[in-house]
């Protein structure tokens, strides 16, 4: 059996506004008609337009999309992919976002709701436009029914930015780019190594029959693929032996993540977190990709997996898994995978013998 089903965490936002690179915004808000219903796995039309000095300002940017909500009835946009934004001198504010939405997926909109984006906290450098707050993390949206019913302001979530963190290098050479969530610094790409700490080589298991036989440490690359830039983006596919060896698979001053140290970086990310730890668009993930925001910078990408039973490769595209540094018994170990569909981080376990991509996590200080 590959894994058991037993934790999802999944969490829904009213309205929120992140910080995107490179030079987007990623808007969500819930969409419900005049009855203040939901309105779920639809498509809407919306017109969002960057006025400049105040909520009835001038519109220095509009752009248009007819984006489907999911079933929550949550859409999730990236605002900034027209003509004009890029040009936008955002030290020249106030500026307010003003979203206004057709919920029959037409230009008739009757949902207009309207974001300040304060002029002390953001600032662009970069290229990416970080929304931070000294005094608050909070925001507001003045909210209205496609009735025209005035709904009062809106609590809006604006996260501090992700830092990032100094570079770390495996035995191999690999260099990995690095970033602070919360309290935690982790690697923002998989594990590539094909050695152990001391030197010693992990083996690179090709026979699917000889994969599933294992008791002892090894790795792969999906499909047994050589291709150097299918490596450096996805990273290898290790069993759990290699990655509870003694010998250790992690470069100097990190580690693998323990599975308490996965459930301290969902908790701390809360809304959405699936989504915030995804990497946004299809270009690696199947459409939809759905809800995926990557404003905490792990991109976390979908690499498949290779099947403990028959050796075989699966849902590359499609599904990221990532092994814990926990046992369960002397069969199963802890880990957490991701869909292309949800924002749902599953927090479950698997057999050892299966391959799964592995994220380090720097250690304590």
């Amino acid at each position: 059996m590959r894994r058991i089903y037993n934790i999802m965490i999944a969490f829904f936002m009213t309205a929120s506004i992140f910080a995107q690179v490179p030079q987007l915004l990623s808007y969500q808000a819930v969409v419900r008609n005049s009855s203040d219903q939901l309105i779920a796995n639809k498509q809407v039309g919306m017109r969002i337009s960057i006025l400049q000095t105040s909520i009835t300002g001038i519109p220095v940017y509009t752009e248009t999309q007819t984006p489907t909500t999911n079933q929550n009835g949550l859409v999730s946009i990236q605002i900034g992919g027209a003509t004009g934004f890029s040009s936008i001198n955002w030290s020249n504010g106030p500026y307010f976002i003003k979203t206004e939405t057709d919920v029959s997926g037409g230009t008739n909109y009757t949902i207009t709701g309207t974001n300040q984006l304060l002029s002390v906290p953001y600032a662009l450098t970069a290229g990416c436009l970080a929304l931070t707050n000294k005094s608050s993390n909070l925001l507001y949206d003045n909210y209205m029914k496609d009735d025209g019913t005035y709904m009062g302001l809106v609590k809006i979530t604006v996260q501090q930015p992700f830092d990032s963190e100094p570079t770390v290098t495996d035995i191999d050479g690999n260099v990995y780019a690095t970033v602070k969530i919360g309290t935690q610094v982790w690697m923002t790409s998989n594990l590539k190594t094909t050695r152990y700490r001391n030197g010693d080589v992990i083996p690179n298991v090709t026979s699917n029959t000889a994969w599933a036989a294992l008791t002892t440490g090894a790795q792969c690359t999906y499909n047994n693929t050589l291709v150097a830039d299918s490596i450096n983006l996805f990273g290898r596919l290790y069993n759990f032996y290699a990655v509870a060896d003694s010998r250790n698979i992690a470069p100097i001053g990190w580690h693998v993540a323990s599975d308490a140290e996965w459930t301290t970086l969902t908790t701390y990310l809360g809304s959405l977190v699936g989504g915030r730890l995804k990497e946004s668009g299809t270009t690696h993930w199947l459409a939809p990709n759905n809800d995926a925001l990557n404003d905490s910078k792990f991109c976390a990408l979908p690499g498949g997996y290779r099947f403990d039973y028959n050796g075989a490769f699966y849902r590359v595209g499609e599904e990221g898994d990532w092994w814990s540094s926990v046992a369960d018994d002397t069969s199963m170990a802890r880990c957490r995978y991701l869909d292309y569909y949800v924002c749902i981080v599953y927090n479950t376990y698997s057999t050892k013998s299966c391959g799964y991509s592995v994220r380090c996590v720097r250690d304590s200080k």
